[in-house]
């Protein structure tokens, strides 16, 4: 999936659980998935919802 022309949304046909979408999220990228199945969509929703949290505090990454 490409950028859209002058960061323009990009849409995603079979958005599914939503992988590109929180790649696309993760990257400050504007995207519109489109997705038939409700459980699907429910499952995109919550990905897109997460937060990842810091494996490492910054203190203990220097220190590897």
């Amino acid at each position: 999936m490409r950028k859209g022309e002058g960061g323009a949304p990009r849409s995603k046909g079979f958005a599914g659980t939503g992988t590109t979408l929180k790649c696309a999220k993760d990257l400050n990228r504007r995207v519109v998935g489109i997705e038939i199945n409700e459980q699907y969509c429910e499952i995109a929703a919550t990905r897109l919802s997460q937060q990842v949290l810091a494996l490492f505090s910054q203190s203990s990454a220097q220190m590897l």
